[in-house]
């Protein structure tokens, strides 16, 4: 038997706040690989090329 399960994600702000790339990863990492996903809406790519926390990106260039 084969099946495939496929993740709907809503990559949207939470209601509790604004939408930070913490957020992105948690919903994405929920799924088994990119070809199982699917977006419900288009969303800011610029979200995914910024650093999440200004400190830890200071921190790793010190480091």
């Amino acid at each position: 038997m084969s099946y495939h399960c496929h993740t709907t994600i809503e990559i949207g702000a939470p209601p509790t706040g604004r939408l930070t790339p913490f957020n992105v990863y948690v919903a994405l990492s929920r799924s088994r690989g990119q070809d199982n996903i699917r977006l419900l809406r288009d969303f800011d790519e610029k979200l995914l090329m910024t650093h999440p926390c200004e400190y830890l990106r200071i921190e790793d260039e010190r480091l």
